[in-house]
């Protein structure tokens, strides 16, 4: 989440403190509205696994989507390396017969995911 800066140049022309004011006012509904981002994003996928009948409680969904969201970040790879942490995070968690159902519904995610933002 970017942090809500502005910077001024000082009387040489030249940028002065680059954190010169932080605008808190701001950083509250950013933060509010990046939680209901994974939220909503937990929630589709939550669905998504009561639809295959994969036992999987929605709060364990958002942990889940916020550890991918963070592996997204941090790991190589980009947006695809958070789908792959998800990915074995959910087949450690269902049983073994139903590891591709929970797999594949990742994928169903980003499909609904792309359908929403077209």
């Amino acid at each position: 989440m970017a942090i809500l800066i502005f910077r001024t140049p000082d009387q040489s022309g030249r940028f002065g403190e680059v954190f010169q004011k932080l605008h808190f006012f701001w950083l509250l509904p950013a933060v509010f509205l990046y939680g209901v981002h994974v939220f909503a994003n937990a929630w589709r996928w939550w669905i998504l696994l009561k639809a295959q009948k994969l036992e999987c409680s929605l709060w364990t969904a958002v942990s889940l989507t916020m550890q991918s969201f963070f592996f997204s970040l941090v790991m190589p790879g980009g947006a695809l390396g958070g789908d792959v942490v998800r990915a074995g995070f959910i087949a450690n968690r269902v049983k073994k017969e139903q590891r591709f159902d929970g797999v594949f519904t990742i994928l169903i995610d980003r499909f609904t995911g792309m359908i929403g933002l077209f």
